[in-house]
């Protein structure tokens, strides 16, 4: 497993990957919901179906998909898969977020972000560690 430390760069697997975002279940912190947004050579989306959340839950390509939440030993996670082979050309970066409802990121206990291969080997963790008082965070980018 690599760690990874806030603005560095790891080599991932070319082939799908699920991506966590999560936290410690702690009573009465802030909810996280993880985003994958699809960025063209511009860094922008192209339209409303770049957008891929809980909401709406598959990229109409198919290959970023919202697959759900998971909750055991003490953590809560939801779940994003990439496809990375598939992602069209015109999409340059997915960058995964999270956005904090009811607080702000300070008061999330735990907060990660994690790329695991499709053999259940993790390629990435990063921890949060330097959280405050935001309510949305850019956790990471695949490119």
């Amino acid at each position: 497993m690599t760690h990874i430390i806030k603005g560095a760069n790891t080599p991932v697997p070319a082939g799908p990957l699920r991506v966590a975002v999560g936290r410690g279940t702690v009573p009465g912190a802030p909810a996280v919901d993880a985003s994958a947004l699809l960025l063209d050579a511009a860094g922008r989306v192209r339209d409303d179906a770049d957008l891929v959340f809980r909401g709406r839950p598959r990229h109409p390509s198919g290959a970023v998909r919202h697959v759900g939440v998971g909750q055991g030993g003490g953590q809560f996670a939801e779940w994003l898969e990439l496809d990375l082979p598939d992602i069209e050309p015109a999409v340059q970066r997915v960058v995964i977020t999270g956005s904090c409802a009811g607080g702000t990121f300070g008061q999330v206990p735990g907060l990660y972000a994690q790329a695991v291969a499709y053999d259940g080997t993790i390629a990435a963790h990063y921890e949060v560690t330097d959280a405050s008082t935001e309510t949305a965070f850019v956790l990471g980018e695949f490119y």
